[in-house]
This record gives C-alpha cells, structure tokens and sequence, in this order.
C-alpha cells in the first residue's frame, strides 16, 4: 500500500471522475480543487438568496463578526444542511449522492455594553465524495466484470474565536480568528463482479490539515430602514500533512507536506425595508482562488469565484398570534475549480432559487428557520451538469 503525494492524487481524480458512474457526497465538484467551498450561514439567510450581511437585527454571524453588535443577551445558533444531486457528465453517464452536515455552531457573548465576544465552528471546504466506475478484464479465456471504486472521506472546517465592538449607535465592527483544521483520506479499491464486498485497497492517502485565517467586518445603520455590512477575509496558509491509517502505510511517506496559500475574500450586502412588514437584501461576494491556478494545475487549475443573491422578506403573516415570515431569494455565481480540464473553457456556474420560513418562540428567546433550495451547476463547456436541492434548518437561542 502506499501513500500518494497531493499533486498526483488530484491527477489521478481527474482521471477517475471524466468516467464516474454511481457516487455519493454533495456534489461531484467535491472532487475537484480542494473540494466543494461551503458557506457557513443560517438558514434565514439560505432562504434570502444565500444573503447574510446587512440584515435589519444583530446577529450571530460567521460571514460578519460586525453582525454580533448589538446582541443584549448570550445565544447560540446551530445549522443543520441536507444536500441531494442529480449528475450528468459528459464521459460516464449518470449519478446521484446526497449528503448531510451541521455545517454552523456559533455562540456569542455580550461583554459590556459594547463588546460582543464569540466562538464557534464553521465548514469550509468539503470532500465527501465516491465514484464507481465499471469496467472489464480479461483472464484468459474469460472476461470479468470489475468496478473501480474512488472515496473521500473527510473536508476542512474552521474553528473561529472573535470579538465586535460597537464605536457609535450607528456603526460596528469586529474581527475573527480562524483555525483550520480537518483531514481527508482518499481511497482506491477494485470489486470483481463474483464478489459480494470490495476487494483490497490499491492505494491510500491521508492528510491532516491545519492552519490560520483572520476576518474582518463591519456593519453600519445609517437610518432605521437601511443596514450595511461588509467583511474581508484573509485566508493565510492551509498546511496539508501525510499521515499514516495504518501499518500497512510506508513510513517512508510519514512527515510528506504542502502547502496552500488561501486567498482573500470580500462579502458585502445591504437590506431596506419597504413598508412595515417587506425587507428587500441583496448582497455578493469575491474570493481570490486563482492565485492556486498553478499549485491545482494537476487537478484543472483556480479561478476567482464569485456570487450575486437576493430575496425578500414578507413579515406580514402569523399562526396562533406567532410572526410567520415568508422569504423568497435566488443566487448565482463560478465555481473555482474546473472540471472539465481538457478545456480551457471547461468551468461551471452555480445557480439556485431559495424560499424560506420561520417561527419565533418563547417570546422571542427562541427562533427556528427553514429553506430549501433547487438549483444547478453547468457551464457550455464544463462537460458535467448538475441539478441539486439542499434543505437547511437553523436554530438560535437567546439566554433570556
């Protein structure tokens, strides 16, 4: 058994997934780059077109620690996601995966009237993901029928210790430290057609990830109808070490490491309220993934990705004397890694339509929300298409 480097491990997905049948996991572009980037917000945001800076109230935000200003009592906010899709590649047919996560914990805590200090767990990037792709070998004199079967198992998410601070009524700022942390095992096995369970592993690769980031963010409420937030992040350097699963591994192999520099990252988004019961967002985002364009070339190289989102809010509803807001939204933008590399034209976009609900409780102290999305990842030349749906539940808890 042996233990591959990064660089030809990313090659060798490349390889595997142009002919993927069967697989599972959030999406096939987890295979691709460093694996599917995953926004960690609420799901109040998800069904606002992925908007989550700039909303009317203070929240427990991990896009914005500006969002916590504000906040009177301690709270907690836990998310949970559930991913479903549909492929079509262009070389292997169909498949389908589906995958759930609790992709936020964020807790925060009032210091003073004006300090905010908080800490939580956040996903960042996801590599759960499995192809099986048939084939054939002949064994004189027959054929037989054999499957090659590729996993991965494991992602990186973030660890965030912050702080906001409130320097007028108006204004608001705060500040994250990220920790990254996380490992993934990929793994390649081969099944003949006469066996019932999968046949010894040809070759495994484990890494242990780590390193650290800083956020950035600020929110402002020039008047009562309009909230403006905005936040940058700086990526710094995400460590990837070899890391032995068991005996079998070389040792030789322990120790092997690279590392990535991740890019920088800017959110912004706005809110106005239209009347009593409307709120209309819209916001975006840039993140810088084509300084990895080289150090990925293997796996089909980096670009800058980008979103746009929007939605409304409509407050106007209510069960039982209960507020039943209604949200609709939609988004769009590039993912950062190509799949389709023999085209230098081979990437996709993501697009989704997002609706929403939720109900507050407890006078308030408790507040849970809902959304689902339906959308698809393609491009004219990305050689895969995608139609997924995800549905995401949130809850927060205020200490009153």
């Amino acid at each position: 058994m042996k233990l591959c480097s990064v660089p030809s491990l990313l090659t060798a997905m490349v390889a595997v997934a142009f002919t993927a049948g069967p697989s599972a996991g959030q999406s096939l572009f987890d295979a691709r780059g460093l694996g599917y980037t995953l926004e960690p917000i609420d799901a109040r945001s998800r069904g606002l077109g992925g908007v989550a800076l700039g909303l009317p109230e203070p929240q427990i935000s991990w896009v914005n620690p500006a969002d916590a200003v504000g906040l009177l009592e301690p709270g907690l906010v836990i998310g949970y996601q559930y991913d479903n899709f549909d492929s079509n590649a262009l070389v292997g047919g169909t498949s389908e995966g589906s995958t759930a996560r609790f992709p936020l914990l964020m807790a925060a805590f009032p210091a003073g009237s004006r300090w905010v200090l908080m800490a939580g767990y956040g996903g960042f990037l996801d590599q759960n993901w499995r192809l099986e792709q048939p084939d054939s070998l002949v064994l004189a004199p027959d054929t037989v029928g054999i499957t090659d079967i590729t996993s991965s198992d494991g992602g990186v998410a973030r660890l965030r210790f912050g702080v906001a601070y409130q320097i007028l009524p108006t204004l608001g700022v705060g500040l994250g430290v990220d920790a990254y942390t996380g490992d993934v095992e990929h793994v390649e096995r081969r099944r003949f057609e006469f066996q019932d369970s999968t046949a010894a592993t040809c070759c495994r690769a484990a890494w242990d990830y780590d390193g650290l980031g800083f956020t950035a963010g600020i929110r402002y409420v020039p008047v009562e109808a309009l909230s403006i937030g905005a936040s940058l992040s700086y990526g710094g350097t995400l460590d990837a070490e070899a890391i032995p699963r068991d005996t079998m591994v070389l040792s030789s192999a322990e120790g092997e490491s690279t590392s990535f520099d991740l890019p920088t990252s800017f959110r912004a988004g706005a809110a106005g309220r239209i009347g009593q019961a409307t709120v209309v967002v819209l916001g975006g985002s840039w993140t810088g993934w084509s300084t990895l364009d080289e150090p990925l070339l293997q796996a089909g190289g980096a670009r800058d990705a980008w979103t746009v989102g929007g939605g409304i809010e409509y407050e106007g509803l209510a069960i039982a004397s209960r507020p039943l807001p209604l949200r609709l939204g939609a988004r769009t933008g590039a993912l950062p890694f190509r799949w389709n590399v023999a085209d230098a034209q081979g990437w996709a976009q993501e697009r989704a339509l997002t609706v929403g609900s939720g109900l507050v409780l407890a006078g308030g102290a408790v507040r849970t929300d809902v959304a689902f999305e339906f959308g698809n990842r393609d491009g004219a030349n990305s050689g895969l298409d995608e139609s997924f749906w995800r549905f995401d539940l949130s809850v927060r808890v205020l200490g009153r």
